[in-house]
């Protein structure tokens, strides 16, 4: 019985680095690494969150005192 439960584990480990070797594989495939994407996404994040300020930053008036 306890030969079964051994058995049982290995074969999950092995399933498991199987999935995540397929996954890891699909994904490096013809596409940047991840860091460069992520930079890309935070630049052009930067830029529209500018862009918008800059947008209100014209219609915003300053109370008077």
């Amino acid at each position: 019985m306890e030969l079964v439960h051994w058995v049982f584990v290995v074969v999950g480990i092995v399933l498991a680095l199987l999935t995540q070797w397929f996954l890891l594989a699909q994904i490096s495939r013809d596409r940047q690494p991840m860091r460069d994407q992520i930079a890309e996404q935070v630049t052009q994040s930067a830029a529209l969150v500018q862009e918008c300020a800059s947008g209100f930053s014209h219609t915003v008036q300053t109370p008077r005192t």
